[in-house]
């Protein structure tokens, strides 16, 4: 997302069931998964979380499983935001 008044991406989480400690999301805004804004895990659904989009950052979100146990995953929105982190 870019332009005008947009400052960030919301992500918005609707449902969210992982294998806890071993099934993640990761959440960057700057492209570094070493250093993620959110590592999430578990089945407790996560507060929105905002990742701000300024300059050349990219909000990206990578998903890590060991394959061990199924469980339902996850479903997620987004939209634009001026609100800052």
């Amino acid at each position: 997302m870019s332009g005008g008044a947009v400052g960030g991406v919301q992500f918005t989480f609707h449902s969210f069931h992982l294998e806890d400690h071993h099934d993640y999301l990761l959440i960057t805004e700057n492209g570094s998964f070493a250093r993620p804004l959110a590592r999430l895990t578990g089945s407790e659904r996560p507060p929105p979380e905002n990742a701000g989009l300024y300059g050349n950052f990219k909000a990206q979100l990578r998903f890590i499983s060991d394959f061990s146990i199924s469980l339902q995953g996850f479903n997620i929105s987004f939209s634009g935001t001026t609100a800052c982190c």
